[in-house]
């Protein structure tokens, strides 16, 4: 393991943007002078996750912080060292929070909210794999002694899923910007889509789709993740639906907002943005997403 351990009950990293960030792809420094450091969080009704932090040594109780979600790899650590030059360069605190797969076994557990067990009934929203990043904020601003009044979110992959469904479902969180890059499939703002590709049946008021609509979310975009053949893709009918690659979902999703946000006569708060030449990398896109995730 990299870095010291720490465990303790109250304690996390979370989010918002101090330090300058260029538009497009940031440069990476060439050497690190931050710390890495292993935190578990337990202030929630969920079990024990391990969050992997990185806090760059000109980062100081008033830099962002930003929650970085990873994909179904479950690889938390290794995200952290990916985002590490990067949040260097910016002057970020990063989080990764681990859903394990002892815990969050599947996609419905962990990028899909926990809200229904495998037979379709109902969990605590306490469990909600949702439920926890508001009180590791909270945890977090406290123990790390962090000024921050709101966080940034970032998720790639399975992380990016996590990323646009926590906006829906969390209305209240304090994001200030969120960035969803190369989600493999999407819930559309569609009533008349069985959840969890749409909202049919999911429970979900005009009003909550008015305030989703209008949250600072940016779909990144790798130009060059239009694998259609690739294992961890979907391809149930329902997604393809939704276009035959990454790259065509993304773009069907912004769109479906647009439409809905017209139908509600709300503003929308989303936005496409594209990282040229990037395929399905997280440490190739984590450059392009600082730029939309700035205070």
């Amino acid at each position: 393991m990299s870095g010291p351990e720490i465990d303790r009950r109250h304690l996390l990293m979370g989010l918002c943007f101090a330090g300058t960030a260029c538009a497009g792809a940031l440069r990476a420094p060439a050497t690190l002078s931050g710390s890495r450091a292993r935190l578990v969080f337990t202030d929630w009704s969920g079990p024990a996750l391990p969050v992997w932090t990185y806090r760059p040594a000109q980062a100081g109780a008033h830099s962002p912080l930003v929650f970085v979600m990873h994909g179904q790899g479950r690889n938390a650590e290794e995200y952290r060292d990916q985002w590490a030059p990067v949040a260097e360069a910016a002057r970020l605190n990063i989080a990764v929070p681990e859903f394990s797969r002892a815990d969050f076994p599947d996609a419905r557990s962990y990028n899909q909210g926990n809200r229904y067990s495998p037979d379709g009934a109902s969990i605590d929203q306490a469990l909600w794999s949702f439920s926890a990043l508001e009180p590791m904020f909270d945890t977090l601003r406290t123990t790390m002694g962090l000024t921050a009044l709101r966080y940034s979110i970032y998720g790639h992959s399975a992380g990016a899923q996590f990323v646009h469904r926590f906006l829906l479902f969390e209305p209240a969180a304090r994001v200030h910007r969120a960035v969803s890059a190369n989600a493999g499939w999407y819930t559309m703002p569609d009533p008349n889509i069985p959840t969890p590709f749409g909202l049919g049946g999911a429970g979900i008021s005009d009003d909550q789709v008015r305030k989703w609509l209008a949250r600072p979310l940016t779909i990144l975009l790798g130009t060059d993740d239009t694998d259609t053949t690739q294992s961890s893709l979907n391809r149930s009918p329902e997604a393809m639906v939704q276009g035959r690659h990454r790259l065509d979902r993304g773009r069907a999703f912004l769109e479906a907002g647009r439409v809905r946000a017209e139908a509600l006569a709300v503003p929308l708060g989303w936005r496409l943005a594209y990282a040229p030449g990037v395929a399905h990398d997280n440490t190739r896109m984590a450059p392009h997403a600082v730029a939309h995730l700035e205070v």
